[in-house]
C-alpha cells in the first residue's frame, strides 16, 4: 500500500537545507499503519501529479504554518490537484481515494469541500479533551462500527489531543 504524504515549502531561513521538507512524525505515522510513505513534492507539474495519483492508495496532507499563503502556495495547489482527482474518480467509478489533512490539511480540505473559508478563531494550545457527539452520529462512516467502549472513552475522558487555532463549529457548519 503506497501512501502519499504532502511535502512542504521551507522557510527562508532554512532554505540552504532544501527547499521543501517532510517532517519525520508524519512519516513514521503512516509507517506505523503498513504503508510505504511517498512524498508528493510541491511545485510539480500537473501530469507528474496525475502520475502519483495513479500508483497511490491516499493521501496524508499534515499540518504546517502557512496561514494566509495556504491556497496560493505550492503545497495548496498540489493539495488541491489531489483533491480534484480523488472526486473526479469518485464521481466516475465510485471508488475512493481517502485523504487525511491534519492540522493545515483539514483547513485545506475544507476550504476545498465548502468553496470557501468556514474557519473560525478557537485557540486551543496543548489541551485534551473529550468529545461530544452530534446527533446520529452513529450513521456515520467515521464512528458507525466503532465499538461500545471507544465512544464511551470518546465520550467522557480528556482522550483527544487538541492544540490548535482555528476549527470548524457546528454553527458554521450548519448555516
Amino acid at each position: 500500500m503506497n501512501t502519499g504524504v504532502m511535502t512542504q515549502e521551507t522557510s527562508s531561513e532554512l532554505s540552504q537545507y532544501g527547499s521543501t521538507y517532510l517532517p519525520a512524525t508524519y512519516v513514521k505515522f503512516v509507517e506505523s499503519s503498513g504503508a510505504r510513505v511517498v512524498p508528493i513534492f510541491v511545485n510539480q507539474s500537473d501530469s507528474e501529479y496525475e502520475d502519483l495519483f495513479q500508483s497511490l492508495n491516499g493521501l496524508l496532507l499534515p499540518g504546517g504554518l502557512l496561514d494566509d499563503q495556504l491556497m496560493t502556495s505550492g503545497y495548496g495547489r498540489a493539495g488541491e490537484m489531489f483533491y480534484d482527482l480523488a472526486k473526479k474518480k469518485y464521481d466516475e467509478n465510485g471508488d475512493l481515494f481517502p485523504i487525511l489533512g491534519i492540522c493545515q490539511g483539514y483547513e485545506l480540505l475544507t476550504r476545498l469541500a465548502a468553496g470557501e473559508d468556514l474557519l473560525v478563531s478557537l485557540e486551543s494550545n496543548d489541551e485534551n479533551l473529550n468529545l461530544t457527539m452530534s446527533q446520529g452520529y452513529r450513521n456515520s462512516r467515521i464512528f458507525g462500527d466503532a465499538a461500545d467502549w471507544i465512544l464511551e472513552a470518546l465520550q467522557n475522558y480528556a482522550v483527544t489531543y487538541n492544540y490548535h487555532s482555528f476549527s470548524v463549529t457546528p454553527q458554521v457548519l450548519y448555516d
